[in-house]
């Protein structure tokens, strides 16, 4: 594969980590749990689940990478079990991989064997209070272990052009039927995998299958876009679920997988994207059951998503999802878009009466950070719209920090650089003969040149 092109994909994957799992798979932050006081607790967690990681999916021999974890005042290293409390001038390093300030900032090296993570923990919404450290431990891991699963292992599976080019956005305003579809097909799995008796399986089973044999002949766009998610977030996430039970003696305990399926399909808001991490976990769990021997890895790692590969021995004709399904969807997808509203709308209603733009270019730095998602919108092809926390870009003339925007992402040049955004024309001004652009948006002033291409004022910062 292209570096440029894995790039592409790890930047996507990295953002989707740090940005809208606070939706999908985090809960409530638990503030003032400091790493030293709990980083020999976390390294013997680590110990267990070591030796479960080739073992349970050979490939990028994850059980040698060293963990290099901070909270922005201390730096420790876990290998295994082991812990090393590194220097203080160790966090200069660390700051050159990662942004210390912003929670669940990571980067893995894997030429290094290093992965690099700003340590905090969250209470899973299933939990109650007071906090269970014991359990955010073990959900801090399990994030770390899924995003390393993206980084160690799945480089080296074949990928299609939808793989290499994913199709993160949601249409905004969004059609409830496909997502009612895909949230019935979570459910029946779900169903299947608790079920006791083979006969209440196997009818769930076809279930299932009726209603993606619907989704791929009502949605084929949605087949494509969403081959990318359902193949890698969703075996990444299998890989998380199953590590756990594992490691904790767990695997094959009714009560235990249904507690981790609660964890993975707990109802969120619709979206293409946030369906693929459950669908692929519950089909990789069905598969390890109707396949023992799990050849169906072998698929997988080959480009077929997990679904496809278990639904397959289950043919099908279609099958619509029931009305309540898709008036709960309905109504879920209402409330998610009231919430957007207030930073999408402004952006396509400016878009459309010809406001001018800005491009910030240069290489974007570490993580960045999303608070609502990805999203398109027909009143503004070849774009992509990104609810944007915050992001870095080091320009030719330093790095900025650019919080609470909205991100415009072209989507016919998916190898651009930097950032573009929609700019309020109150934002410039001159300045000694030279345009500068400053907003509250931005954490220094932006210098710019200024020219016209196709009619729209565009400008251009340094």
């Amino acid at each position: 594969m292209k570096a440029s092109a894995w790039r592409a994909l790890a930047v996507t994957l990295v953002l989707w980590s740090s940005g809208v799992p606070a939706q999908a798979r985090q809960g409530q932050a638990l503030p003032g749990v400091a790493l030293g006081s709990v980083i020999h607790d976390l390294a013997r967690k680590n110990g267990v689940l070591v030796p479960h990681l080739n073992a349970l999916w050979p490939g990028g021999d994850q059980a040698n990478t060293t963990l290099v974890l901070t909270d922005g005042a201390e730096v420790y290293e876990i290998t295994g079990s082991m812990v090393k409390r590194l220097p203080d001038s160790a966090l200069a390093e660390v700051r050159t991989q990662i942004d210390v300030n912003q929670p669940r900032s990571f980067q893995v090296v894997p030429s290094q064997r290093k992965a690099y993570y700003r340590f905090s923990l969250h209470l899973l919404p299933t939990q109650a209070a007071p906090p269970l450290i014991a359990d955010a431990l073990d959900e801090f891991l399990g994030f770390v272990y899924h995003e390393q699963f993206h980084f160690l292992v799945q480089p080296e599976w074949p990928r299609s052009p939808d793989t290499l080019n994913p199709d993160i956005y949601e249409d905004y305003p969004s059609d409830p039927l496909p997502r009612a579809y895909r949230r019935a097909l979570a459910q029946s799995l779900r169903t299947a995998l608790l079920s006791r008796e083979p006969a209440g399986r196997q009818a769930a089973l076809r279930q299932a299958a009726g209603l993606f044999t619907g989704w791929k002949t009502q949605y084929p766009d949605e087949v494509r876009r969403s081959r990318s998610t359902d193949l890698l977030e969703g075996t990444a996430t299998y890989f998380e679920a199953r590590l756990r039970l594992l490691a904790q003696g767990l695997d094959g305990d009714p009560a235990a997988l249904g507690d981790r399926l609660d964890q993975i399909t707990r109802v969120t808001p619709p979206g293409l994207r946030v369906e693929g991490y459950q669908l692929g976990a519950l089909a990789g769990l069905l598969l390890d059951q109707v396949d023992p021997e799990r050849q169906w890895t072998g698929e997988v790692q080959g480009g077929q998503t997990p679904v496809e590969v278990l639904l397959r021995r289950f043919p099908q004709p279609s099958q619509a999802p029931p009305a309540a399904v898709v008036e709960a969807v309905r109504t879920l997808a209402g409330q998610l878009e009231s919430a957007v509203a207030p930073r999408l709308d402004p952006v396509i209603a400016g878009y459309e009466a010809g406001q001018p733009l800005l491009r910030v270019p240069g290489e974007i730095v570490g993580s960045f950070h999303v608070r609502g998602g990805f999203y398109r919108s027909a009143r503004m092809p070849g774009w992509g719209l990104v609810t944007l926390s915050s992001i870095r870009v080091r320009t030719e003339a330093g790095e900025v920090e650019v919080k609470d925007v909205v991100w415009m992402q072209n989507l016919d040049q998916v190898e651009e650089r930097g950032l573009t955004v929609l700019l309020d024309p109150t934002w410039v001004s001159e300045e000694g003969g030279v345009l500068t652009v400053r907003s509250p948006h931005f954490s220094r002033p932006l210098l710019a040149t200024v020219k016209d291409e196709q009619g729209r004022t565009i400008y251009t910062a340094r």
